[in-house]
């Protein structure tokens, strides 16, 4: 039998040794991981992930997280291109052996405490085992982050990879150990960072790596990053004062379209990166969801931000209703062995044809390269009852070409045969009217002995027949007696049909969601 002795012994070492660890953990930092919802749990815990560490000084890094988007959006960039985001405090830079002295010196020096973490987070990447990557809160990683993931640049040697700031350093504990001590005998604490490290650059390496944001926030633009992809270009660095000067975005939507521009920039470069998350994405696996398409491709700059929230918009309405969606661009077109007939055709035409119709002609290409066709709408049109079980894979009207809104081409299916030769037919159409104005459109009213038009789309205004919207109790999220005017398959909510609604006209990216989440409330019948 163990003595009283005994078993306070083991309870007192079990004591030191929890302490000890905690100790360890805490000089660490926190995992932002088990935070940052993942499309593949698994990935975050069971897999070894590179680190990449931040620093705040006196902030609690749970609570940081909860509480301020632009960590969440450091955390999440960072997770979905594969690295473990850490927060470092002032409890790892207090194991520093100089901590004391070095504080007590930031504290005489009359240095407010909120700047102090600009000279600490050397001391906490200096007490890493194995020192790092380090980045400021501000700075997301490009695709070619993907390459540095766990061989530190250089041989580890301390590199800045912004000529101006060091706001993203990557270095061994060696590295990050030498600048602190050089930084902590540094006798005019006001010159430290980043002056001090200009006056010494003998101690690391600088690269230019770190790109103006406009390359991410531009969808225009990601090719470039894309073509950079073996140049030494790592990051960019994101603030909402910065993005609104680039792009017009309110501020409630910047997280949410900062994610969505990341994710398009990783897929155009075809890496494997986790897709960045949005909840509206998670499907079930195991069932095999019918697919509908849309096109995209931003036309006008000062417009991108709004159209992108009108697409995830689209996205959430269609999963929601039981489809899986796939974002059509002009690089899908691209690879449709017509693509450079019909672009000679708009290059040639004597009526000058503009971008958005030659884009509106491009989606058809889309669709016919597709390996089975199916169904696309644009992403102002949203599912009513849209049928997946029933129509979602098994194509209405044996897979012939079939458009839901007459001649306005707004939702269709059609197999893939079928999209090709309804592709031919509108080439035709558009080469015997190219010294007009001649849409996709038009062309698809020309050709509509080729097709099967039904009427099974709405309008936005169609809810309302009967009912006075100019007056001052209108209320277009009522549908008070006039549900049965939307059961059809699904409403277009075309630039037109808004300004007749009263409602939504240049007002799609806000309104439509609060739309369907009332008709599906009021209105929506499973059947």
């Amino acid at each position: 039998m163990n003595s009283p002795i005994l078993q306070w012994k083991r309870i007192l070492l079990f004591i030191l040794i929890t302490v000890i660890s905690t100790v360890i953990v805490e000089s660490q930092g926190t995992s932002l991981l088990r935070f940052v919802s993942s499309q593949n749990e698994e990935d975050n815990y069971e897999y070894i992930k590179p680190k990449i560490y931040t620093f705040f000084y006196n902030k609690n890094p749970n609570e940081l997280f909860q509480e301020d988007e632009v960590v969440q959006l450091w955390a999440e960039c960072w997770s979905d291109a594969g690295w473990d985001p850490i927060v470092l405090t002032e409890e790892s830079a207090s194991l520093h052996p100089n901590y004391e002295q070095f504080t007590s010196r930031l504290s005489e020096s009359g240095l407010p405490e909120k700047h102090w973490q600009r000279y600490l987070r050397y001391m906490a990447m200096s007490r890493l085992n194995n020192g790092g990557w380090f980045s400021e809160i501000y700075v997301l990683p490009l695709p070619q982050m993907k390459k540095n993931m766990f061989q530190l640049p250089k041989e580890g040697k301390f590199t800045i990879y912004s000529k101006r700031y060091p706001e993203l350093i990557s270095g061994d504990q060696n590295e990050w150990n030498m600048v602190t001590l050089a930084m902590i005998e540094s006798e005019n604490l006001e010159f430290i960072d980043p002056l001090f490290l200009q006056n010494k650059q003998d101690l690391y390496f600088t690269e230019d790596a770190v790109i103006s944001p406009k390359y991410v926030l531009k969808s225009s633009l990601h090719s470039k990053i894309c073509e950079a992809s073996d140049q030494n270009i790592l990051a960019t660095k994101l603030s909402y004062g910065v993005s609104r000067k680039i792009i017009k975005v309110p501020r409630h939507r910047y997280h949410l379209l900062v994610k969505l521009l990341f994710s398009s920039l990783n897929k155009k470069c075809n890496l494997q990166f986790p897709s960045i998350h949005l909840s509206s994405e998670a499907q079930p696996s195991e069932v095999k969801l019918p697919i509908m398409y849309t096109f995209f491709e931003a036309t006008h700059d000062e417009e991108e931000s709004k159209l992108i929230m009108e697409l995830e918009n689209w996205k959430k309405a269609w999963q929601e209703a039981g489809w899986k969606t796939i974002i059509l661009t002009l690089d899908d077109a691209k690879l449709h062995p017509a693509f450079n007939s019909f672009r000679e055709a708009f290059d040639n035409a004597e009526y000058e044809i503009t971008l958005y119709n030659r884009l509106c002609f491009y989606r058809w290409l889309a669709m016919s390269a597709t390996e089975h066709g199916g169904w696309i709408s644009d992403f102002d049109t949203y599912p009513l009852y849209s049928n997946p079980q029933t129509d979602g894979n098994t194509l209405p009207n044996n897979g012939n070409f079939t458009s839901y809104t007459n001649h306005v081409p707004c939702l269709i299916s059609g197999t893939k045969s079928e999209w090709n030769r309804m592709s031919e037919l509108l080439y035709y159409s558009f080469l015997g009217h190219s010294g007009e104005f001649w849409s996709d459109m038009l062309a698809l009213q020309e050709v509509q002995d080729e097709c099967i038009f039904v009427h099974e789309t709405i309008t936005a205004d169609a809810p309302y027949k009967g009912i006075n919207i100019n007056e001052s109790t209108f209320d277009p999220f009522s549908f008070t007696n006039n549900c049965h005017l939307t059961r059809e398959r699904a409403i277009h909510f075309s630039h037109a049909s808004c300004k007749r609604a009263n409602f939504c006209h240049d007002k799609r990216d806000t309104e439509l969601p609060k739309w369907i989440e009332a008709w599906k409330q009021q209105c929506f019948v499973q059947t």
